[in-house]
């Protein structure tokens, strides 16, 4: 059997004027929690259908969202928690792991929180976010280009214009058209 550690979620704010305590956490609050820490750790179906068990525990202390779950998903989430802190940026991460981040942004941005992520192979912070924190996914840059197709027309019209060409290469291809296009 794999040993076992932690990954702690942990969010200090005020609210009321008061420090967050656990009960200050809406349910609905918490399933995100949950929800978006097992996303992070396993962002497509097939990763979630076969991943470890994961238990859960909320603690005093602000609010400490305790994740146990075996030690390789430790190592993965101080792996990736860690590039984060050492880059500055969100880019290499994919695109389901940098919505959770970008989320956890908006969140303390939002409610003025901060957000430290801790682990049981480490005891310093390994990424904290706050209203400050600004990790950014660039997004993929478009760039124009041109394509030559011979072949023949042999349909044009409809109810949504288009052309039918008929290419050696490709077969039967489709092309939306203006109408002024298709005078």
């Amino acid at each position: 059997m794999e040993e076992k550690g932690y990954i702690e979620v942990k969010i200090d704010g005020l609210v009321g004027g008061k420090p967050l305590k656990p009960i200050d956490i809406d349910i609905a609050e918490i399933r995100e929690i949950i929800s978006d820490v097992e996303s992070f750790l396993y962002p497509t179906r097939g990763e979630k259908a076969e991943r470890p068990h994961i238990s859960y525990k909320l603690e005093e202390g602000s609010a400490r969202n305790l994740f146990y779950l075996p030690i390789s998903a430790v190592l993965l989430f101080n792996g990736l928690t860690g590039e984060i802190r050492n880059r500055g940026n969100i880019e290499f991460l994919d695109n389901k792991r940098a919505e959770i981040i970008d989320k956890f942004q908006r969140k303390a941005k939002e409610k003025n929180l901060e957000i430290s992520f801790y682990s049981s192979s480490n005891d310093e912070i390994i990424l904290k976010i706050s209203q400050e924190t600004k990790f950014f996914k660039i997004a993929a840059t478009f760039i124009e280009t041109e394509l030559v197709l011979y072949g023949k027309v042999n349909e044009e019209g409809g109810n949504n214009p288009n052309f039918h060409l008929l290419t050696k290469e490709y077969g039967k291809l489709v092309i939306s058209a203006t109408e002024q296009q298709l005078l």
